[in-house]
């Protein structure tokens, strides 16, 4: 959602309205931050959904 924002806001900045530039780096660090917090949250998720996986199978193995 902040992302469409961005790019409303650029596009609305680069063509009518002039958006306060602050407003601009706010919405540029924010969406920065979420993408990079989305993407470690992936990684631990689905890391540790592999791990469980893996723990599963090694054990069907031993039996």
């Amino acid at each position: 959602a902040f992302q469409i924002l961005l790019i409303l806001v650029l596009l609305a900045h680069l063509s009518v309205y002039q958006v306060e530039s602050f407003i601009i780096k706010a919405l540029i660090y924010l969406v920065t931050f979420l993408t990079i917090a989305s993407g470690f949250h992936y990684i631990y998720f689905w890391g540790k959904k592999a791990i469980v996986e893996h723990e599963k199978q090694m054990q069907n193995k031993g039996e």
